[in-house]
């Protein structure tokens, strides 16, 4: 019987990508759920208290235990209630890839923040309606993200409006963030491709090969 010599290799291909050297470098993912409840920031801020929750997906392979930082991180999902602070509504478009949604990690920590305007270097500015909130400083290392799924606490929420010169701290805050490693199904969609593009090469070979002359 012939081997069919396309579907041979496609098969092969497949598996050399799903069995291949663990130590080639790609994608890293990990999802980012969280939710936050704060209150009790001065008068002279509206609003004096947020509700929130947002979720993301991440690449950790660019991170390393030193010093390094993921900004401008596209939200997959996000709610504030009220959802104006000052005068600015906030939503996902506007909130969806600002410089605060980052990742940042250090010898000593890895943390997770979610805010408003494309202001600063991932801060809040005064005289602005903004906000930020934080997640996981001093409680959670790169590290142990990369062992398994981990939950980061809150570790700040801060507030600025235009018509008020400073930047205020919300009293009263809890919220997590939970981080999970995203399964590997592309692994399974490149073996899917090589199977099919098997079963298409046997059909082309199934067909006559020549044409009868007239």
């Amino acid at each position: 019987m012939a081997v069919n010599k396309s579907a041979a290799f496609g098969a092969i291909a497949a598996l050399a990508v799903l069995f291949g050297p663990a130590t080639e470098s790609g994608a890293v993912l990990f999802n980012a759920t969280g939710s936050f409840s704060v209150s009790g920031a001065p008068s002279s801020v509206t609003p004096t208290a947020l509700d929130g929750s947002f979720s993301f997906t991440f690449d950790a392979d660019p991170l390393s235990t030193s010093n390094t930082f993921i900004n401008n991180i596209v939200l997959t999902s996000f709610s504030l209630t009220p959802s104006t602070v000052g005068a600015t509504t906030f939503d996902i478009s506007t909130v969806g890839g600002t410089v605060s949604n980052s990742v940042t990690t250090s010898p000593t920590r890895l943390s997770i923040s979610v805010g408003g305007l494309v202001v600063g270097a991932g801060g809040v500015s005064s005289l602005l309606d903004d906000f930020r909130i934080d997640y996981g400083r001093f409680n959670v290392t790169l590290s142990d993200v990369l062992a398994g799924d981990v939950t980061m606490v809150m570790a700040g929420a801060i507030i600025s409006n235009a018509g008020d010169p400073g930047i205020r701290d919300f009293a009263t805050r809890s919220g997590t963030v939970v981080v999970s490693k995203v399964s590997e199904p592309a692994a399974l969609a490149v073996v899917c491709v090589g199977l099919a593009g098997a079963i298409l090469a046997r059909r082309r070979v199934a067909r006559p090969a020549f044409r009868r002359r007239r």
